[in-house]
C-alpha cells in the first residue's frame, strides 16, 4: 500500500499540488516504478531528502515515463510512445488521491484500468472519424480533458468493467459515417437505449442480452458509474449522463457532466456538455452544446435547449452562492477549482482525496436562457462566481473558475 507517511502529509496539505505531491511521495518511496526511469539524475533530485518545491508538470512526465517502461516489462507496447507518456503525464499531474492509492498500490490492477483508458482514446484520436482526428475541431488540450480522463465526477471508479472499451465496441460504428460530432452524439443518444452494455448471459442453451440502461429516480450518488447504472437496474440524470459522456469519449467526442449542485433544497440536476466546432455555434456562445442522457423509455429532453428541470437550475441559481451549489459547473480533468456536489463528503481530508475539478458555466447558461425566478436575469460570469475553499484555510474569492473554457 502507499506508505503511510505520504498519506499523511497529503491529509495536512493545503498545497494546491497536494495530489501530484502524493503521487512523487509514494513513487520515490517504492522501487516498483522508480528501478524503470529514464532520467538518473533527475530522478535522484526529484527524490531527494532535501528536494525544493516540486515542478508537478516536469514530475508527472517523469514518473509517466517510469511507468511506462515498467507497464513494458508487462507487455505494454505503443503505436506512439511520446504521445503515450504525454497522456499518462496528464492523468497524472491532476489526479485525484483517491485514485493515487490505488495506482501506487502493489497490484497492478488500477495501472491496467488507466492504461486500457489512454490505449482507447489515442486510438480514437488516431485512427477515429475526421471530427475525432482534426486537432483544429478537437485541440491536444480538448482531447487531454475531456476525451482522455477516466472518470467524470466523484463517481466509483469501474475498474474491472472497462466502460471505454465496451462503449467503443458498442458504438463506434453508430458513429464512424457521422458528419461531425453532434451528428455522432443524435446517434448515440438513439444507441444508448437499445445497447445491452452488460453484455450476453446464458441461461442453459438459451442466449439472452444484459442489462440495458434504464431510468430509476432518486439513485444519485449509489448510481453514478456506467457499471452501475447499468447493472443495478438504472441511473437518474447523474448516473445516465455519466453513461452518455462516458459513450461520447469512448468514440473521441469530447464530453463532460455540467449541471446545477442544487436547485430546490437537496435535489440536484446534471447533464452533459460536447463540443462540437463544427456544428453551428452553440446557445451558450461557444462550441459547447448541451444534452440530457438517454436511456430505455426515456428520450432526455431537447438538444441545446432547457428541459424543465435545466429551467428549475436556472430559476434557483444564486449570483455568487456561498454554498457553491446554485450555480451551474461543469467537470473539468485539470482545474484546480473544487467542484461542489450535493453529496460531498465532509471533513477537509475527504475534500482533497475526492477532489472533482470545474468551471463554473453560470454567466453561459445565464446569458444563454436567462437566470432567476423568471428568467429574465442576465448575471455575468464576474457576478456569477462563488467563493473557493482552500480546506481549512478559510475563503478565498475564485480565481480561475470562468465559463469561456
Amino acid at each position: 500500500p502507499p506508505p503511510g507517511v505520504c498519506l499523511t502529509t497529503a491529509a495536512a496539505s493545503t498545497a494546491p499540488t497536494l495530489a501530484v505531491s502524493f503521487l512523487v511521495c509514494c513513487y520515490c518511496q517504492s522501487p516498483r516504478f522508480r528501478l524503470f526511469n529514464k532520467d538518473a539524475s533527475a530522478d535522484a533530485a526529484l527524490c531527494a531528502a532535501d528536494a525544493p518545491a516540486i515542478d508537478p508538470d516536469a514530475a508527472a512526465v517523469h514518473m509517466a515515463a517510469a511507468i511506462l517502461a515498467y507497464a513494458q516489462i508487462q507487455g505494454q507496447f505503443w503505436e506512439d510512445p511520446a504521445k503515450a507518456r504525454d497522456a499518462v503525464a496528464h492523468l497524472l499531474r491532476h489526479m485525484p488521491v483517491r485514485d493515487g492509492i490505488q495506482l501506487m498500490g502493489e497490484s497492478d490492477r488500477f495501472l491496467d484500468f488507466l492504461l486500457e483508458h489512454v490505449r482507447y482514446a489515442l486510438l480514437v484520436r488516431a485512427h477515429g472519424p475526421s471530427w475525432a482526428t482534426n486537432t483544429t475541431l478537437v485541440t491536444d488540450t480538448d482531447f487531454l480533458d475531456y476525451v482522455l480522463p477516466f472518470a467524470f465526477i466523484d463517481e466509483k471508479r469501474d475498474v474491472g468493467f472497462g466502460w471505454r472499451r465496451r462503449f467503443h465496441q458498442l458504438f463506434s460504428r453508430d458513429v464512424s459515417t457521422a458528419r461531425n460530432a453532434t451528428a455522432a452524439m443524435h446517434a448515440l443518444a438513439a444507441a444508448i437505449p437499445r445497447a445491452a452494455a452488460a453484455g450476453a448471459l446464458t441461461l442453459g442453451d438459451e442466449l439472452m442480452a444484459g442489462s440495458v440502461v434504464r431510468w430509476q429516480s432518486e439513485t444519485s450518488p449509489m448510481r453514478m458509474s456506467p457499471e452501475q447504472v447499468i447493472d443495478l437496474g438504472g441511473g437518474s440524470c447523474t448516473g445516465t449522463a455519466v453513461v452518455m459522456a462516458a459513450a461520447a469519449r469512448a468514440v473521441g467526442i469530447p464530453a463532460r457532466v455540467a449541471g446545477c449542485s442544487q436547485s430546490v433544497a437537496g435535489d440536484d440536476h446534471h447533464w452533459i456538455e460536447f463540443l462540437d466546432k463544427a456544428a453551428a455555434v452553440s446557445p451558450l456562445g461557444d462550441a459547447w452544446h448541451t444534452k440530457e442522457g438517454t436511456s430505455a423509455g426515456n428520450a432526455g429532453g431537447p438538444w441545446d435547449a432547457p428541459s424543465g428541470p435545466m429551467s428549475r437550475c436556472l430559476q434557483h441559481l444564486l449570483p455568487g452562492d456561498t454554498s457553491r451549489l446554485n450555480t451551474m459547473w461543469a467537470t473539468k480533468w485539470s482545474s484546480d477549482v473544487p467542484m461542489a456536489v450535493l453529496w460531498q463528503p465532509t471533513g477537509s481530508t475527504a475534500l482533497k482525496f475526492a477532489f472533482v475539478g470545474g468551471v463554473n458555466r453560470c454567466g453561459a447558461y445565464c446569458a444563454a436562457w436567462g437566470c432567476g425566478v423568471n428568467q429574465t436575469d442576465r448575471w455575468s460570469q464576474k457576478e456569477c462566481d462563488v467563493p473557493r475553499p482552500s480546506f481549512g484555510q478559510g475563503v478565498v474569492p475564485i480565481a480561475s473558475a470562468h465559463g469561456h473554457v
